[in-house]
């Protein structure tokens, strides 16, 4: 089975689930999006597993698993929120017009003779 939180040991399967699942719940509240899935959670479990034991197990097991996927996000010195940007994010700045010209650099820091242009 796959391990909560490990996206890339998802199966297709999974992560075509999991995607369809977040386009529902874009836009939505944080507590409402938690609420349904909560509500999916326990009707899955409660469906799935006839003994109290059994579901008791499983409910750990989400949850400890949920724990360290969730935590990694957060700086274990601070608690803060750690800023992830992912290698295959580009970030591009908006070209902006200004009327204002930078001197060029000195012939030592790249420029050429007298401080111009070469």
């Amino acid at each position: 089975m796959e391990q909560l939180g490990d996206f890339h040991a998802m199966t297709d399967s999974l992560e075509q689930l999991t995607r369809d699942i977040a386009r529902l719940c874009h836009q939505r509240g944080a507590e409402e999006v938690l609420g349904a899935c909560m509500n999916i959670i326990v009707t899955c479990i409660r469906q799935n597993y006839g003994r109290r034991a059994d579901v008791e197990a499983k409910m750990r097991d989400l949850h400890e698993r949920g724990m360290i996927a969730v935590l990694e996000h957060y700086d274990p010195v601070s608690g803060r929120r750690r800023t992830v940007v992912p290698f295959d994010q580009v970030i591009t700045a908006a070209h902006v017009g200004s009327a204002t010209r930078f001197p060029v650099l000195g012939r030592n820091n790249g420029g050429g003779r007298n401080g111009g242009d070469t």
